[in-house]
């Protein structure tokens, strides 16, 4: 199984790319990485203020060997902000919320203030939570927005038209600031702690 292959096995159809337009970014950019072994997949956008890490997969039975913080740990050492998109918390799938207590854990935090609604090839809204860590004290959620908008325009759209017969995601029509709703909350809220 190659590491999109394990991605694609994990993670919801519509959070995945287009499998050639991850491995063309990968293949025609110097920004975009993926590093995989047997265990994990990382992939993650270097741009030039702040990363931007799009999947981060650990196999199931190499969980809780910190594997995942190790790959934080790495990404954090590089001194930039990190963002990443993660799916609400539902209580009918346990793996959203160990995906979200995951980053809790490792010191990043939900951006409360901005909403991200993105649209799929068959024209369902899929709402994502922003998360992001920061080298520096909690940065306001007016630049997380502009950094994620960034990310949207650098990294999601990327060569768009050649992969998808849909139209890509504008950051001014996706993205909003609206009132905050605290995610750390509703996560502890449906995800038993561990002892």
């Amino acid at each position: 199984m190659n590491w999109y292959q394990k991605l694609d096995s994990y993670f919801p159809p519509e959070l995945m790319k287009h499998p050639d337009q991850m491995q063309d970014m990968v293949r025609e950019t110097e920004w975009y990485l993926v590093e995989y072994s047997e265990t994990y997949v990382v992939v993650y956008g270097l741009l030039p203020t702040f990363t931007y890490l799009d999947f981060l997969w650990v196999r199931e039975d190499a969980r809780c060997m910190s594997i995942g913080s190790n790959i934080m740990k790495r990404l954090k050492a590089r001194g930039k902000p990190i963002l990443m998109e993660v799916e609400p918390v539902v209580e009918h799938d346990p793996d959203s919320g160990r995906r979200a207590t995951f980053y809790l854990r490792n010191g990043c935090k939900p951006a409360d203030h901005i909403e991200y609604l993105r649209p799929t090839e068959e024209g369902t809204i899929v709402e994502m939570d922003i998360y992001h860590w920061s080298p520096t004290p909690t940065p306001l959620e007016k630049e997380i927005f502009d950094l994620f908008s960034t990310a949207c325009m650098k990294i999601h759209n990327w060569k768009w038209d050649r992969y998808y017969r849909f139209p890509p995601a504008d950051p001014k029509k996706v993205l909003k600031i609206k009132g905050g709703i605290n995610r750390e909350r509703m996560v502890q809220a449906v995800v038993p702690s561990r002892g």
